[in-house]
């Protein structure tokens, strides 16, 4: 009868563990797939931003041209942690030390050595800077900001965001258009690899990721928003997260293309409420806003912590109280959430531009409605456990 007793006080132990786990794990033909709950498997686990400075776009005691900026358009940070701004209204990068002092400013429009026509985006790769203007070239200048040289790329293609995995590895969204017939929305199609590049911008064989759409859907629905999956890295892991209104998805690869988790999270269709679509609709006239605002998008963006190997996911906006919800996640495992108070002004819910930055242990939050990039540091506080 003890022995009895024993082995059902056993079992029953078992079992309630097993039912406290906020995630199941299963293997399927060598992918790991992980399903999570909405109960955060570890709810001491707290985030603390700590506000360090903030550079502001115009500054108001200084008639210096060269330092303000207008719209930032990418931020990246080298090796010695200085912080580097492309303002896509100027076509010019603005570069700044580690504090936040303006040390010097390069690039413009134009079609001279250095300049651009449709300035993009950019990248550091070690000491130099590599940035691209889509009318199909990309130029280099050095981390003081002098040109190097540059160089054609194929101009049918369109390269978007860029994220460098180590020197010899980019990773890029591609986009081109397809043409099938003479109607320009319904026989054009706009068709978005995700992919690996080398240090050269050649393309490596193989895509991680296709999507696709015609230009009518793009025109009605969503702006290309929802074929605009969201991806990030670190050194070993790339992730691809899948805008959609009624799932929460997102893909692991490793840099051979090769898929090895998927990562699921509990989700169910959000509405707006009444109160945030009159918000999102002032000075709104898109014909199509009720299709396209009926549901709240389950994943906006995606950022690596690479220091700490936390996944930050920024999924639901609430315009009511003002907050961005990050959801956090470690070996594809949710720990919990971090609500993130942002200025109403700019919430954009179907936005393509990345609004967050995560580097080295610092956070990074551009208010466009303040023209002004915020800096904290980051503190994760797991119980008794503290790191930074």
């Amino acid at each position: 009868m003890k022995l009895f007793i024993l082995i059902s006080s056993i079992t029953l132990l078992i079992s309630c563990s097993k039912k406290e786990k906020n995630y199941t794990i299963i293997n399927k033909k060598e992918i790991t797939i992980i399903s999570n709950k909405n109960t955060p498997s570890n709810p001491e686990f707290k985030i603390s931003l700590e506000k360090l400075f903030s550079i502001k776009g115009f500054d108001k005691y200084t008639n210096n041209d060269s330092i303000n900026f207008e719209d930032i358009s990418q931020l990246q940070i080298d090796k010695d942690n200085n912080i580097y701004i492309s303002d896509s209204k100027s076509a010019t990068i603005r570069k700044f030390n580690y504090n936040g002092k303006f040390i010097t400013s390069f690039g413009g429009k134009g079609q001279g050595p250095g300049e651009f026509t449709l300035f993009s985006n950019f990248i550091i790769l070690n000491d130099t800077i590599v940035a691209i203007d889509n009318l199909n070239k990309i130029i280099k200048f050095s981390s003081s900001g002098e040109f190097i040289c540059e160089k054609k790329f194929d101009k049918r293609k369109k390269i978007g965001e860029i994220e460098v995995i180590n020197y010899s590895t980019i990773l890029s969204d591609i986009s081109e258009t397809e043409i099938k017939g003479k109607d320009f929305l319904n026989d054009r199609y706009l068709v978005r690899n995700i992919a690996l590049l080398n240090n050269d911008f050649i393309q490596n064989k193989g895509i991680l990721n296709k999507s696709k759409a015609s230009f009518k859907t793009i025109v009605e629905t969503d702006g290309g928003f929802f074929i605009n999956h969201q991806f990030c890295s670190n050194e070993e892991n790339i992730y691809i997260a899948y805008r959609s209104k009624d799932q929460y998805k997102i893909d692991v690869f490793d840099l051979n293309y090769k898929k090895t988790k998927e990562i699921n999270k509990f989700y169910r269709k959000i509405k707006y409420t009444d109160s945030e679509l009159n918000y999102l609709k002032r000075d709104n006239n898109d014909p199509y806003f009720n299709i396209k605002y009926n549901y709240k998008v389950s994943i906006i963006d995606i950022i690596t912590d690479k220091k700490s190997n936390y996944l930050w996911v920024e999924n639901i906006m609430n315009l009511d109280k003002n907050l961005v919800k990050f959801d956090i996640f470690k070996d594809g495992i949710y720990i919990n959430s971090h609500n993130f108070i942002v200025d109403k002004d700019d919430f954009n819910p179907l936005r393509n531009r990345t609004q967050f930055y995560i580097n080295n242990g610092r956070f990074y939050y551009y208010s466009k409605s303040k023209n002004e990039l915020n800096v904290f540091n980051i503190h994760y506080i797991n119980g008794s456990n503290t790191s930074k």
